[in-house]
């Protein structure tokens, strides 16, 4: 199938009509040559299904003179879009969509280039038809159907829908506003079971799901397909011997009779099903979510989520309609020791002591030493655990290379900034997570002014040598200590500079101009370096960054 042409990277999730005059034709029958064009208020702009339930036609794109062709609500004020054509992009006004023989429905531009079309070519087309569930499609000349919407899906699955398929049913809008994108999320039907995952972009890896329905039936009678039951409003998964098993044991029952039904996959990766009363008389004419999966999208079972559920380094919380939002918080995922049985004075000093550890978690005798990142934070509330927080202290400052070291422990403090419990209150933690903010954000712009102080933009704690003065200190590269695939490494000697007459023996390594790395990635590597500082690695005491030479 062709894509639209053109490109608009925020689109709405509803449809925005123009508050011009608009025609638009409620019927069951169109045939062949019949057409509707966007934006033009002499001409039908979509057909209404028999009941006017739904539209399929073309939907405005808010504060813009582009439009989608999409299927939506449109009795209601939202109007809900609940369709759109795989790989759609916005089209201008004037764009028109003819019902054809040959190739179906076929997308043109103002100026009658193509844009897109269903690709019929196995039979051809009689008429379209658009029934009251919102299927909009095509017969042939055998009165078969030759494509309809419901063949198509997108993200929503509407009552007397039914998807025969196995592997990617549903997928996710990329946001709450992106028509135009894929997201991550999937919605698969998969060893007869409906599975949610995500994918890791941009390649097109699956993770291991984050939900996975129950189904008895799945091992001794495989599935085949997903429906939605326009009786009952049950999601049901279709087996091989035509048997139905419910999506959603035990969810309450509301019949599309008295209310609009559908299921979307949302942006973020839940799964829900919603109602819209139809009466007008309804106190609460909005859609209400009656079902979703999970239950809690930021604690599941499996725990491979590739970028986790609500993204890296982000942090996720349920909110009361079950989509996932921002408090109390953990980091599963970046333990990287435990330490047990331990007090809570024994976790503060190890994780100060310990250049690893940026959190420590402590609860019961247990103590959870976290690095950085801080990745895949959640929500979870144990009124018996407290988060300290490393960070630098106030007026400590970095020795410099050549300085004795007068002990790890005054260089790395740890402030308890938050001895706060994970289960305490919303504002409790916000300004503990507001005060670490801060916190992180003052140690950088110190580094700032501390590292970028010289005209070269390197810390001024490291002296930059001459080539000269190297090539002295080495007796013009003589003693060579070894070699490696990337430069030379040279005995040599220079000054201790403690104003003595002194000198230091040093290791000097000329790096190859075959493998020389940009201005921006060398001064990256110094800096680095430069601010490492182990008792088993030797210490860096300068740097020469002149023409063609760049030496450590």
């Amino acid at each position: 199938m062709a894509s639209f042409f053109g490109e608009l990277s925020l689109i709405p999730m509803f449809c925005f009509l123009l508050f011009l005059p608009h025609i638009a034709i409620s019927q069951t029958f169109i045939s062949l040559d019949g057409f509707i064009v966007a934006g033009d208020d002499k001409a039908p702009g979509h057909w209404l299904s028999p009941s006017g339930d739904f539209a399929f036609g073309f939907c405005q794109i808010e504060n813009s003179d582009s439009f989608l062709l999409t299927t939506w609500f449109d009795k209601i004020p939202e109007k809900t879009i609940v369709w759109h054509a795989k790989g759609s992009h916005p089209v201008p006004t004037g764009s028109r969509l003819v019902v054809t023989s040959g190739r179906g429905l076929v997308l043109n531009d103002p100026k009658g280039g193509f844009l897109w079309s269903t690709e019929t070519v196995v039979s051809r087309v009689t008429h379209g038809f658009f029934e009251d569930s919102g299927n909009f499609g095509l017969k042939d000349e055998r009165n078969g159907t030759a494509w309809e919407s419901f063949d198509s899906p997108t993200d929503t699955i509407l009552p007397g829908q039914e998807i025969q398929t196995n592997g990617v049913v549903l997928i996710a809008q990329r946001s709450g506003s992106d028509l135009t994108g894929e997201g991550r999320f999937r919605l698969y039907l998969q060893d007869g079971t409906v599975q949610l995952r995500t994918v890791n972009f941009p390649s097109t890896y699956q993770n291991e799901p984050y939900y996975v329905s129950d189904d008895s039936n799945a091992s001794t009678n495989p599935s085949k397909g997903i429906g939605f039951n326009s009786s009952t409003g049950y999601l049901y998964i279709l087996h091989q011997n035509g048997e139905k098993s419910p999506l959603a044991r035990g969810n309450k029952v509301v019949s599309s009779k008295d209310y609009y039904l559908r299921a979307t996959l949302e942006f973020d990766g839940v799964f829900i099903q919603y109602s819209y009363p139809k009466k007008t008389s309804a106190r609460e004419r909005k859609w209400s979510a009656i079902w979703s999966a999970p239950d809690n999208i930021c604690i599941t079972t499996h725990v491979q989520f590739g970028s986790g559920i609500c993204g890296y380094n982000r942090i996720c919380k349920l909110g009361v309609d079950k989509r996932p939002k921002l408090v109390n918080i953990n980091w599963p995922t970046s333990d990287y020791e435990r330490l047990q049985p331990f007090g809570e004075d024994d976790c503060k000093d190890s994780c100060l002591r310990d250049c690893m550890c940026a959190v420590a978690i402590f609860g019961g005798d247990t103590c959870w030493k976290k690095k950085l990142p801080l990745s895949n934070g959640r929500y979870e509330i144990n009124p018996n655990s407290k988060a300290f927080v490393k960070m630098r202290k106030y007026g400590s400052e970095t020795q410099s290379p050549g300085s004795p070291s007068s002990g790890s422990n005054k260089d790395n403090a740890l402030i308890i900034a938050g001895s706060v419990l994970l289960g305490s209150s919303v504002f409790l933690n916000f300004m503990l997570m507001a005060a670490v903010g801060l916190g992180f954000f003052l140690i950088y712009q110190k580094k700032l002014s501390r590292i970028f102080v010289d005209e070269s933009g390197l810390d001024v704690n490291i002296r930059c040598f001459t080539y000269r003065e190297l090539e002295d200190a080495t007796n013009g590269f003589k003693e060579e200590l070894g070699r490696g695939s990337f430069g030379i490494v040279y005995r040599g000697d220079i000054e201790a500079g403690n104003g003595s007459n002194s000198r230091t023996e040093v290791a000097i390594k000329k790096l190859d101009r075959l493998f020389q790395e940009s201005e921006r990635e060398f001064k990256t590597e110094v800096l680095v370096i430069g601010q490492t500082h182990h008792k088993n690695l030797v210490r860096l005491l300068g740097y020469c960054n002149e023409g063609q030479n760049r030496l450590l």
